[in-house]
């Protein structure tokens, strides 16, 4: 069966806001022109009848072909089987919108395909003048609301990254200041420690030698006691040098000018020199022990004589 049909006419439409949404564009009404549609009449031989819209499943129910513009309307010969009664013609066109100030203009325009509804509208998703409303219809509708809340999730998802990255960059700021001070503060004690650096080594060799003197000093040839108290304080040492001399017995005594003292035999008698001398390194050797287990030293306890 053919018969002529309008299939869409000139004049302003203002489409529902989901398709400004979707064409990502400020809402304001969309101007199809004569100018357009003769364009369109002229360019197409025809297209594809399909029954419904917005889907990959369309039925082709027919075609249409002999467009022709007359009194701004866009009339096409229908062939189809399917019944027409209460339908209408959706054109879905591809174009441009070309911004004229308060509206589009639909240019460069190709008719993609025709489709029968009985939701006829006027837009490019498959909407006509012819029947009455331009809302889309549940499904469309449906999936632009979807994807709404799929972009307004996506924006607050971004929205706390950048957030997140801002609180960051802030403390890598922080954190990069901290660590430009502590170099410039490591740079001037390096200074610092390198001046005092003569001063160190020359007080090292100082007190290797002190420490020295006064290990022969308390030690005597005890070369035992020697290493083990060879690291020391000079402190310590220094103490034990003058309790050394405090428990040397008194020279000038000679031999036989008084009882019991002379020259010793190693017979139980009077020590020698250097029995003598073992016997202080040893005094020596036990207090150091026994003030570094905290006890008092045996010879501090000594009794006053007369």
């Amino acid at each position: 069966m053919s018969d002529k049909k309008i299939i869409f006419k000139t004049g302003e439409i203002t489409y529902p806001d989901e398709w400004y949404v979707k064409n990502n564009i400020p809402k304001k009404p969309v101007l199809y022109t004569h100018q357009f549609l003769k364009e369109i009449a002229e360019s197409t031989q025809g297209s594809s009848l399909e029954l419904t819209h917005g889907n990959q499943t369309n039925d082709v129910v027919g075609y249409i072909n002999g467009l022709e513009l007359v009194d701004d309307e866009l009339l096409a010969n229908v062939y189809t089987e399917q019944s027409t009664e209460n339908m209408g013609y959706s054109p879905e066109f591809g174009l441009d919108f070309k911004d004229i100030g308060e509206k589009y203009e639909a240019v460069n325009g190709e008719l993609l395909k025709t489709i029968l509804t009985d939701k006829p509208r006027s837009h490019i998703l498959c909407n006509s003048i012819e029947g009455g409303s331009n809302m889309g219809d549940d499904k469309t509708i449906d999936i632009l609301n979807k994807r709404i809340s799929e972009l307004e999730r996506e924006n607050e998802k971004w929205q706390r990254k950048a957030e997140v990255n801002k609180e960051k960059a802030e403390k890598f700021d922080e954190l990069n200041s901290q660590v430009e001070e502590l170099t410039k503060k490591n740079g001037e004690l390096d200074k610092e420690l390198e001046a005092l650096k003569p001063k160190a080594e020359a007080y090292t060799k100082f007190e290797d030698k002190a420490r020295a003197d006064l290990l022969d000093k308390v030690f005597g040839n005890n070369e035992d006691a020697k290493k083990e108290f060879a690291e020391e304080s000079i402190e310590k040492l220094q103490f034990l040098a003058k309790q050394k001399e405090m428990n040397v017995p008194p020279t000038g005594v000679g031999a036989g000018s008084a009882e019991g003292v002379g020259e010793g035999d190693g017979s139980g008698g009077n020590p020698t020199p250097e029995e003598k001398l073992d016997k202080q390194a040893e005094d020596a050797l036990n207090y150091f022990k026994e003030i570094n287990n905290g006890e008092t030293p045996s010879f501090l306890n000594i009794e006053g004589g007369d």
